[in-house]
C-alpha cells in the first residue's frame, strides 16, 4: 500500500529532480515508521512476511487468502499450515462485475445478484477451493475487491458464509499484532445507541432497541443513549472497555477519506463527528468494536493494497477487531442480526458468531441486502 505521501510523489507535473527527492523523503518516512511504530507500518504500508512466518501465524483450521493485482492481472496466493500455492485468476472487467454486484444487492426484492454472486464465486474461489478445505477463511482484499461482500458469493447450491467462517485482514502483516487478548479492563461492554444528532430525521428507534437489548443479554455492560451517545465518552472511556459497540449512522466520503466518521451526540468539546483521522490519536484496549451503522466499512482504495477507513483507524487505535458494513443497512434486520451476534461472541468468538448470526438472520431475511452488509476485520477468537 502507498501512504499519501507516496501518492503525491506520483504527480506527474513534478521535475526529475523534485521527484528523486521525495521519493528519499518518503523511504526515510517509511523507514522511521518501521522502527518507532511496527503496528502502524503493518497498516500503512506492505512488509513482507515470510512464508514461514505466516503459516506460523495461522491455525490448522485456516486457509489464508492473499489477492493482488501486478500489471493489470490478478493472482491469489493460498497459505496454509502445510503449503504455499499461487494461482492466476481472471481480472477481465472485475471492478465492473464488483459494481454489477453491488447494485443488485441493493435490489432486495430481486433476485438479481444471483448468476452475479456465482461468476465472481467461479472466478474468485472456485480455482483455489481444492487448497482451500478447512472451515475458517482468511482474506486479504486488493483493489476494488475491499468492496465485495465475500459472504454472499454463491457456489450455485450455497452461499460461502455456509461453507467457511470469514475474516479480512488490511495486510498478512498485521497477523503478528493480533494475538490474544489479555488486557484486564475494569469493564465489559459499552454500547452507543441512537445518538441525538439535532435533528429527528436522523434518529434510528431500530438502534436504540438494538442497543438496550444487547445490554440486557450482556452481563457488565454500560449502556448510553440520546445526548449520553456521544463523542466524548468514546474518546474519554471508550479505552477501558473490552467491548465497544456504536449503534448510530456513519459517513463516507470517497473524495476526503480521513473525513469519513461515526456521527455521535455533540457537546462542548467535541462536534460529535468521529472522523478516521480522530482514530489515529485514540488509544483503545478494545478485543472488539462495532460499528452497526451504514457504510462503515468502506474506505479509499488507492493504488496497492492501502484503503483508508474506519476499520483501518480502529485497528491502529487498538482495537484487535472491527465488525462494520459496506452499504446502507435496515435498521430491523439489523438489530435482530447484532442481538444474535452478542448472544453468540462469548461461546464461539467474532468470526464464528457472525457467521451464525448471518445464517440465521437469513431465515428471516432472506435477501443478501438484509444480512451480508457486515463482515469481520482482524481476530476472529
Amino acid at each position: 500500500g502507498q501512504p499519501e505521501a507516496e501518492t503525491r510523489v506520483l504527480d506527474a507535473s513534478m521535475t526529475a529532480n523534485q521527484l528523486a527527492g521525495r521519493r528519499r523523503s518518503v523511504t526515510e518516512a517509511r523507514q522511521n515508521i518501521v522502527s518507532r511504530a511496527p503496528e502502524l507500518a503493518s497498516l500503512v504500508t506492505v512488509s513482507a512476511l515470510s512464508a514461514a512466518d505466516i503459516q506460523g501465524l495461522i491455525g490448522d483450521d485456516e486457509a489464508l487468502v492473499v489477492y493482488f493485482y501486478q500489471a493489470g492481472e490478478l493472482f491469489a496466493f493460498v497459505v496454509t499450515r502445510g503449503a504455499v500455492r499461487g494461482v492466476k485468476l481472471d481480472s477481465g472487467d472485475l471492478s465492473d462485475t464488483v459494481a454489477v454486484f453491488r447494485d443488485a444487492l441493493a435490489e432486495y426484492k430481486s433476485d438479481s445478484y444471483r448468476p452475479v454472486a456465482r461468476e465472481l464465486y467461479d472466478r474468485l474461489i472456485a480455482p483455489l477451493a481444492e487448497m482451500l478445505g478447512r472451515p475458517k477463511l482468511t482474506i486479504v482484499p486488493h483493489g476494488v475487491l475491499h468492496y465485495l461482500p465475500f459472504n454472499a458469493l454463491h457456489t450455485g447450491e450455497e452461499f460461502l458464509i455456509d461453507r467457511y467462517a470469514i475474516r479480512l485482514l488490511p495486510s498478512a502483516s498485521v497477523l503478528k499484532y493480533l494475538r490474544g487478548w489479555d488486557r484486564p479492563l475494569a469493564q465489559e461492554l459499552l454500547v452507543l445507541g441512537n445518538p441525538d444528532l439535532g435533528d429527528p430525521k436522523w434518529d434510528l428507534k431500530g438502534t436504540e432497541a438494538e442497543a438496550l437489548e444487547i445490554g440486557r443479554t450482556w452481563s457488565g455492560s454500560t449502556v448510553l443513549l440520546r445526548k449520553n451517545a456521544s463523542e466524548t465518552v468514546v474518546k474519554k472511556a471508550g479505552g477501558h472497555f473490552r467491548y465497544l459497540h456504536i449503534a448510530s449512522h456513519g459517513k463516507f466520503h470517497s473524495d476526503r477519506p480521513l473525513d469519513s466518521g461515526i456521527l455521535l451526540a455533540a457537546d462542548g468539546e467535541n462536534d460529535g463527528r468521529l472522523t478516521v483521522s480522530e482514530l489515529y490519536d485514540l488509544e483503545l484496549n478494545a478485543d472488539l468494536v462495532t460499528l452497526s451503522a451504514c457504510e462503515t466499512g468502506l474506505g479509499e482504495v488507492r493504488n496497492g493494497d492501502d484503503i483508508v477507513g474506519l476499520t483501518r483507524g480502529f485497528l491502529y487505535a487498538g482495537a484487535r477487531a472491527i465488525v462494520a458494513s459496506l452499504w446502507p443497512v435496515s435498521d430491523d434486520a439489523t438489530r435482530d442480526l447484532m442481538t444474535r451476534f452478542y448472544a453468540k461472541l462469548q461461546s464461539v468468538g467474532k468470526r464464528e458468531g457472525l457467521r451464525q448470526a448471518q445464517i440465521e438472520t437469513r431465515k428471516k431475511y432472506p435477501h443478501p441486502y438484509f444480512w451480508a452488509a457486515f463482515q469481520i476485520t482482524g481476530s476472529g477468537r
